[in-house]
């Protein structure tokens, strides 16, 4: 088995005999004598399965302890409580998982009469090439049509059925071998029917959760094809089981897909293999208190709180019915307008994606779990279909325009300073992941202290812009030598196939805070590291003819004097004696000083 690079082997310790291949089985013959190792492919993993067809096969030592290779890639192997294994990563996550070993005879398969009605005979035929139990009789009408499986029992090869004698296997991991003991009572005891099945524990060695769980103690975790849930029992003359049980199927979905998600619908789907009775049943579809694991049994089953939904259906009959009825999805989906308030599987998903909850886990049973009636089979491959928006990310790039082409994002204890009474909020739009196209910036500015909000807009006001567009707005007049704060968000359109539209908010960036400045500003301060500059109200000579100086303008406004404020000069223009005046030195606003460098003319 392999996930994203983490690898688990397991191994025959000696060479294997060229396979023979049926569906997804491969049977390898004669690995011992008398005995054939049968895997079979899942879409999660695989089953292996030791066939001893005889007692003298039995009485091989190397029976006695059933030893694997195993060798694995960055993962620890350890014993579970119930006797399976797990195996994890270096952060102790779960990567493959197995439940315990079982063992079983056959003393169950022997054909068996199942009770009849007038004019109907029945019989229970358990072979291996049928799923599970097969009905084999029908009723003794010119006209019958022989019914499909009734499917209560398993395929001998599959796990215990009624009547089998069965033991649970656990294991031992020593270094890189993997040990099974069978259970020597069954092994060697004088009642046990051949063929005998020894299942080690590699049953299920998958990811993903979904079991079949049976008040007999049986437990198919992983299982394959399909499974019944209901009474196994027998009705109008038709056999399930000859030792009645009731059945419940169990499905777990990891959710972190749709984590911080806008969940607009959520369907559950599972197929119907077949009906017991053309009559449609009810079935019912629960959200339950827990998890489930290789472990879980019938007597530690989760509890069903949430009913999701309810169906009453009957497929899988075909031309048994009139009209046929053949198989097809079940669905379970809010059925509000219809008047099913109880059903609420999209707001259950809703709450789970925007508390980040991991994973959410269902139970599948007939409604009427004593009606034999409702007996039904259903595929393991359920679907939880959500359909979801993103909502967007917060902006990027964002604050008051600086200059021409800056921006200012300053703290409330250094506001940046702008003469401009409507100064211009920017910031680039963000999708979470790129696939939203319909986007705009919502800006808003409130007074620094919080007091109240003095402008909002949108940017565009009437249109979509796609991802990481740049938007701008000018507020509305401001009140000069006043402090502000100012926020932004990105707004996002969405519209489904089915008509759903709307809009949604990212989260506010971070404050901004300005002052509105329009007092001119105060000289600069002038100094000259090398002493080429001197005031002008002196007589000090320095430098000379020729003499290059370098000269330092600071705004004084930078002065924690002067209300703590960030400076927002943004050019110096400057002269020496009667020379022309210069052109605009830019600055970067904000920063402590502005540096010259120009040759002395004389003083």
């Amino acid at each position: 088995m392999e996930d994203k690079g983490r690898e688990l082997k397991l191994g025959w310790p000696t060479a294997l005999p060229e396979p023979q291949l049926d569906g997804a089985t491969a049977t390898y013959a004669e690995v011992l004598p008398d005995v054939d190792l049968k895997l079979t492919a899942l879409s999660t993993g695989y089953t292996s399965i030791l066939v001893v067809k005889t007692a003298d096969a039995a009485k091989n030592p190397a029976l006695a302890t059933i030893r694997m290779t195993v060798s694995r890639s960055a993962l620890d192997i350890a014993p579970t409580a119930d006797g399976g294994f797990v195996a994890r990563d270096g952060d102790g996550t779960p990567v493959f998982q197995s439940p315990a070993g079982r063992m079983w005879d056959s003393a169950g398969d022997a054909p068996v009469t199942g009770p009849a009605t007038a004019g109907v005979s029945t019989q229970l035929a358990r072979t291996a090439s049928s799923a599970e139990a097969e009905v084999v009789g029908e009723p003794e009408t010119t006209d019958a049509v022989p019914l499909p499986a009734a499917g209560g029992e398993p395929a001998p090869s599959e796990g215990p059925g009624s009547g089998d004698a069965a033991a649970d296997l656990p294991l031992k991991v020593t270094g890189t071998t993997l040990e099974i003991t069978p259970d020597p009572a069954l092994l060697h005891g004088e009642n046990t029917v051949f063929p005998l099945y020894i299942d080690p524990p590699t049953k299920g060695i998958s990811l993903g959760d979904w079991t079949a769980l049976a008040s007999n103690g049986a437990k198919y975790w992983k299982f394959s094809g399909d499974k019944g849930v209901g009474r196994c029992s027998n009705y109008a003359g038709y056999l399930c089981s000859s030792s009645p049980y009731t059945q419940r199927m169990y499905f777990e979905y990891p959710l972190s897909s749709i984590h911080g998600k806008k969940i607009l619908d959520a369907t559950f789907e599972v197929y119907m293999v077949w009906s017991f009775t053309c009559s449609p049943q009810t079935y019912d579809l629960n959200r339950v208190d827990k998890g489930i694991s290789d472990s879980t049994t019938w007597s530690t089953r989760p509890t069903g709180v949430d009913l999701m939904g309810d169906r009453w259906v009957s497929y899988g009959r075909g031309s048994l019915c009139d009209p046929s009825q053949p198989a097809n999805w079940v669905r379970f989906s809010d059925n509000v307008a219809g008047g099913e308030t109880n059903e609420n599987l999209t707001p259950t998903l809703a709450s789970y994606a925007a508390n980040k909850t991991a994973q959410i886990t269902f139970s599948l049973t007939a409604h009427d779990e004593t009606d034999a009636a409702a007996w039904a089979r259903f595929r393991n491959d359920a679907k939880l279909s959500v359909t979801y928006v993103s909502y967007p990310d917060k902006p990027t790039s964002y604050g008051v325009q600086q200059g021409t082409t800056g921006r200012a994002c300053n703290s409330s204890t250094l506001p940046f300073a702008t003469s401009d009474t409507t100064p211009k909020m920017l910031a680039t739009v963000q999708s979470v992941d790129g696939s939203q196209a319909q986007l705009r910036a919502d800006f808003e500015v409130w007074k620094a202290d919080g007091s109240s909000r003095v402008w909002t807009a949108n940017s565009p006001s009437g249109a979509w812009v796609a991802d990481n567009a740049v938007r701008d707005a000018s507020t509305s007049t401001l009140t000069a030598q006043t402090d502000y704060r100012m926020r932004v968000k990105t707004q996002a359109y969405y519209v489904t196939d089915r008509g759903d539209s709307g809009v949604l908010d990212s989260a506010w960036s971070s404050w901004c805070y300005f002052r509105v400045d329009t007092d001119s500003p105060p000289p600069p301060v002038i100094s000259s590291a090398d002493g080429v500059y001197q005031p002008a109200d002196t007589d000090t000579a320095a430098g000379g003819v020729g003499t290059l100086g370098k000269f330092t303008f600071t705004p004084a406004d930078t002065n924690p004097n002067m209300a703590g404020i960030q400076s927002d000069v943004v050019s110096y223009k400057w002269k020496l004696n009667s020379g022309p005046v210069s052109p605009p030195d830019q600055r970067a606003p904000g920063h402590g000083h502005h540096s010259v460098d120009h040759p002395q003319p004389g003083r």
